[in-house]
């Protein structure tokens, strides 16, 4: 019986959908639902699960689409017996399948394992057409993508990820035995499925039922058991304290520098809910950062200690990585937890703020979660891959691109949660959150990417713009045209975006009664350049688009706002902390609690840059660098004995070099005394683990 031609043609692209689909799934669960499990750190988040959403759509339409063309070149094959004409059809779509991946291995770059990994596509190939049964019986594995699918991915998967270090003339034939095992499952595989397909149980609403139900679950099910096993981490309360102590929560927006946010006066008016939260809260102008590298920032935050005695910080060329915060200095997180607080730590950085480098100490909870990419470098034989290269221009490639680390919206949604269980106790709580959106690449979610003009997508490939910060900052090159805008314009939107999720936070903090007995600090590690002075990125240098950082203070029980203008440091958050919470002050302390800046108005604060990304010393790389503040003074000095000096309150960009002219005595010899007296520590040497190495390259921070 001839089948219609309408009929023939959407039968054909029903094929299409179901197998392009079904590969989509199988290739879902080798680049993402597997890791996700094995590596139970691995989270989804917002961003990757639209990115997943549409690449199964894309993958879809495109199924369709395909499906389609078959049905169309296959029009004079009507007049087979509709179990013909569709066991006809699976062979060829499949084989479609087939000879798209083929045709992506054979588009890469030219390497043993490429040559390798082409060697199992014609065998499964030539198992499609010669293992597809006859009509009426089962189609083998013309009928099985999900198999197919399989065996090319698979083996793909072991030449690429597992064949490195292994010789060109072993791979092709290790390739051969793996394509052969492969085949030899997937028969064993049909033979099974043949006795379930032969028996009345299996329909076409059967068939559709466990495609949807096994989508579904590769989809949605790591995700979730990724979820239960957070829960399942979440520490249990402590007993309660006989005193209610105040709530202390330091927040960290990483690489955010005051100078691009609306409430220090930015034109861009991007802080909109901080800007609320300073009805009630204490704004201070003239903060610096006690390091420009997150590790040593950080490091300072927690032990109220200036770099050069805690001692995590870059040298090279024995510590290219930087050295842990040693084992046994006092942190805030141990110093409130034998004062009886719960402290818990969430960070969306995940190369310096982790376990390894010594700055969770004392924590009793931690969550650094690793973003699960679903597009890689080393998966470039997948062809989402080559999906994301032809939608890489698109506003949608965001979603799936691999994201350094998750978004604000993750960190605050675990907040949330972790609030929601722990907030009802009388056990206080130290809470530590890091917001990484304002860290290069600057990922954030529509409309923030576009909320600013300035975007150009010819700066939109983080392994070109990483070449390109190399060639700036240790290269001496200039900052292309139109670079700027575009970093700017992408900065100031992901702060944005923060701020967005930290308003999400107050506004919680409020709605389960915490706001009004809590200490909320909000701050930056370090500042950004945008090819300031011919730079890019950060620890570059320690003139003010570095050091200069935000500090917003709401204290418990505040019900006004203020401004203070004082110099302040990173190594005062402690101090204050201590004091707010009724904690004895630590008199080997060298910073000032906040509260009492008015007590030290001529102090002097040091700044401390320990190596840069450069691992050379030149004048783009000069070692070793201070900065020292007093008043609006600011002296710069750097190891290899270069000076300058600026008057901040008339020239706040920096521009006129003062010393020639007038020699900073005071300030060099309050240097001398500073590195003098000062106690040094060090810290072992940080084991090399390769994938921190490569996580810290991936953001420039080891060349």
């Amino acid at each position: 019986m001839k089948i219609e031609r309408r009929s023939a043609f959407l039968h054909s692209a029903v094929n299409g959908l179901n197998i392009w689909v079904w590969y989509a799934a199988v290739e879902y669960l080798f680049s993402t639902a597997a890791p996700m499990l094995i590596h139970r750190d691995k989270v989804l988040d917002a961003a990757r699960w639209r990115g997943t959403l549409i690449l199964f759509l894309c993958y879809a339409i495109w199924g369709m689409f395909v499906g389609l063309l078959a049905g169309i070149s296959m029009d004079g094959a009507r007049d087979l017996p509709l179990a013909e004409f569709d066991r006809r059809n699976r062979k060829l779509l499949i084989l479609l399948v087939v000879a798209a991946f083929g045709i992506n291995l054979a588009l890469l770059p030219a390497q043993p394992s490429k040559v390798a990994a082409l060697v199992a596509v014609p065998l499964v190939a030539a198992a499609v057409i010669f293992n597809a049964g006859k009509a009426g019986s089962h189609p083998g594995l013309s009928g099985s993508p999900a198999i197919v699918a399989g065996v090319l991915i698979l083996t793909a998967r072991l030449v690429f990820v597992n064949g490195r270090g292994i010789p060109a003339w072993l791979l092709a034939p290790l390739t051969l035995l793996a394509a052969l095992a492969s085949l030899l499952v997937a028969v064993m595989a049909i033979s099974l499925a043949f006795r379930v397909r032969s028996s009345n149980l299996w329909s076409p609403v059967l068939e559709r039922g466990m495609i949807a139900a096994t989508v579904t679950g590769l989809v949605f099910g790591p995700g979730a058991v990724s979820s239960i096993y957070a829960g399942i981490r979440t520490p249990s309360p402590h007993p309660n304290t006989a005193m209610p102590l105040p709530n202390v929560i330091l927040i960290s927006m990483d690489t955010v520098r005051a100078d691009h946010m609306g409430i220090y006066g930015y034109a861009r008016r991007n802080t909109p809910n901080l800007q609320e939260l300073l009805k009630e809260s204490s704004l201070y102008t003239n903060v610096v950062a006690a390091s420009t590298l997150t590790l040593t920032s950080h490091a300072s935050m927690f032990s109220g200690l200036y770099p050069q005695s805690h001692g995590a910080y870059k040298q090279f060329p024995d510590y290219p990585m930087g050295r842990p915060l040693p084992r046994g200095i006092p942190t805030i997180a141990s110093i409130l937890g034998s004062a009886g607080y719960r402290s818990m730590a969430l960070s969306a950085n995940l190369w310096y703020l982790v376990p390894e480098w010594g700055l969770l100490q004392g924590f009793d909870y931690s969550w650094t979660p690793v973003p699960m990419p679903l597009v890689e470098a080393n998966h470039a034989y997948l062809l989402r891959s080559r999906l994301h290269q032809l939608l890489r221009d698109q506003p949608i490639s965001g979603d799936f691109y691999s994201s350094p680390a998750v978004d604000a919206g993750t960190i605050t949604r675990r907040v949330t949660t972790l609030l929601d269980r722990f907030g009802g106790q009388q056990t206080p709580f130290f809470l530590f959150l890091n917001y990484m959106d304002a860290h290069w690449p600057y990922h954030s979610p529509a409309p923030f990417g576009t909320a600013y003009p300035g975007r150009d997508d010819r700066f939109h490939g983080a392994d070109e713009e990483a070449y390109l910060r190399t060639r700036v900052d240790c290269g001496g090159e200039p900052v292309p045209s139109g670079y700027q805008a575009h970093a700017e314009s992408q900065y100031d939107g992901a702060i944005a975006f923060i701020d967005l999720k930290i308003g999400e936070l107050i506004q919680h903090l409020k709605q389960v009664g915490l706001f009004d007995r809590t200490m909320i600090v909000i701050t930056s590690d370090h500042g950004e350049a945008f090819g300031d002075r011919g730079y890019l990125g950060h620890n570059v240098s320690v003139y003010q688009d570095q050091v200069h950082v935000p500090l917003i203070v709401k204290y418990p029980g505040s019900r006004g706002s203020s401004r203070v203008d004082h110099l302040a440091s990173h190594i005062d958050l402690l101090p204050t902390i201590l004091e707010v919470a009724g904690l004895a002050p630590r008199p080997d302390l060298p910073g000032v609690s906040l509260l009492r800046l008015d007590s030290k108005p001529d102090r002097v604060i040091f700044s401390e840059r320990h190596y840069g990304p450069c691992q050379v010393r030149s004048a783009r790389s000069p070692g070793v660098q201070y900065a020292l503040f007093q008043g609006a003074s600011k002296m710069i000095s750097s190891s290899l004995g270069v000076r300058e000096l600026y008057d901040l309150a008339n020239d706040p960009d920096e521009k006129t070099d003062l010393y020639q002219t007038a020699p900073p005595l005071a300030l060099e010899s309050a240097l001398r005394d500073w590195i003098r007296v000062t106690p040094r520590l060090s810290a072992a040497q940080q084991p090399v683990n390769l994938e921190q190495m490569k996580r810290l390259r991936s953001l420039g921070y080891v060349q």
